[in-house]
């Protein structure tokens, strides 16, 4: 017999002591900068997950002060500012601790008897949590913003405890399946990056960047006028979207112009580059593309800027920064080694992107209880 689904308000869950939301610290300049917990901007949030990368950091004295508003395993995250607002995100027991920003908030559950942590994770991804959103996500005179006041007032569905946890539990089994292809899909491109440096260990000559390789502009292509497709477009800052037309067979290499200047990404298939980036083609065989990649991420191309009012990277800079070109021999071993790499990592992305197709369509229903787990168990257990 299933279990009764209960409504209850998150203030309701509070007064329970079985919820616990909060929000995130107000930093000032002069505590960053130093070698403590990171603080996580609410821009770091995306729907590829948490970005790392260059994130400041707090001077280590303040470990007492900021510790009320310390990450825990099992927090479900949520933007509460701007455009973003409602984007989600989950603290997973791998990660390093940090401390949240004021336009973060975190749900937490304090009672794993009633409220199982990955099931909170996935209502907050569930139509009865987005419609909610929708509903409750006000405009100050600047941008949207979902206040600690409105999390209150959210109606969540519950089913009994056994039931988030199979729900939990199936979902994530997809999640986790996702997380390791991303972590094979990175010790990949850092082996081929390794087998990058190798090769030039046999370099027999510099030339300019501009002898081996053309930056050739990319298309404007405005939102308004795209439709969606099979084909990726990249801006400076990668991926954008998607149309159903490609300007660029792949596989090809894109570099951020503007925005995100001398960002350098990879397309294993054919793609549409906007008027943000260039794209590279070699001008002959001397490097293959896969080489050229490596070789304009070791460039320095972020730090070529124009001296124009619109800062873009200068293209005749980047033409005479000389480039390493190993031998023939050299180029072809890597190129062969690089191309199986890059095959793997494409093969792992594709599985990742079946599978979130999949947790995407099973996640309704079995928030919803219009699905059991015990129907979909053989579906995530071929592919989990």
């Amino acid at each position: 017999m299933a279990e009764e689904r209960t409504t209850s308000t998150f203030q309701d869950l509070l007064d329970r002591g079985v919820l616990e939301i909060g929000d995130g610290y107000r930093a000032k300049n002069s505590e960053l900068g130093g070698s403590g917990h990171v603080f996580m901007r609410a821009g770091r949030l995306s729907s590829q997950g948490w970005d790392w990368e260059g994130a400041d950091r707090f001077h280590t004295y303040l470990e007492e002060k900021i510790k009320g508003k310390m990450s825990c395993p099992g927090d479900t995250v949520i933007t509460t500012k701007g455009n973003s607002t409602g984007r989600t995100g989950y603290v997973s027991e791998e990660m390093q601790s940090f401390v949240y920003s004021p336009h973060l908030s975190y749900w937490r559950s304090r009672d794993v008897m009633q409220l199982d942590a990955r099931y909170l994770r996935y209502w907050a991804l569930s139509p009865e949590f987005i419609g909610q959103l929708k509903s409750m996500a006000h405009g100050t005179d600047m941008a949207p913003y979902l206040s600690l006041g409105d999390q209150k007032r959210l109606n969540a569905t519950l089913p009994g405890i056994s039931e988030q946890r199979a729900i939990g539990a199936a979902l994530g089994a997809l999640d986790d399946k996702i997380a390791v292809n991303e972590r094979i899909a990175a010790t990949t491109l850092g082996l081929a990056r390794a087998l990058f440096q190798q090769s030039n260990l046999s370099t027999e000559s510099a030339v300019p960047m501009g002898d081996l390789i053309e930056l050739k502009y990319g298309k404007s292509l405005p939102a308004t006028r795209r439709i969606a497709g099979d084909y990726s477009v990249f801006g400076s800052g990668g991926v954008s979207g998607t149309h159903n037309e490609f300007l660029v067979k792949g596989p090809g290499i894109i570099v951020g112009r503007k925005g995100t200047v001398g960002s350098v990404y990879w397309s294993e298939e054919s793609f549409f580059p906007i008027d943000t980036t260039f794209y590279a083609v070699c001008r002959d065989g001397n490097v293959s593309l896969e080489y050229a990649y490596f070789a304009l991420q070791s460039l320095g191309l972020e730090h070529m800027n124009s001296d124009s009012a619109v800062p873009g990277l200068n293209r005749d800079r980047a033409y005479s920064a000389p480039m390493t070109i190993p031998s023939p021999e050299a180029v072809r071993k890597f190129t062969s080694e690089a191309r199986a790499l890059f095959a793997l990592q494409r093969s792992r992305e594709q599985e990742s992107h079946t599978l979130a197709i999949l947790r995407d369509t099973l996640l309704p229903h079995l928030m919803s209880g219009r699905l059991r787990v015990k129907d979909v168990e053989k579906i995530i257990e071929d592919h989990a």
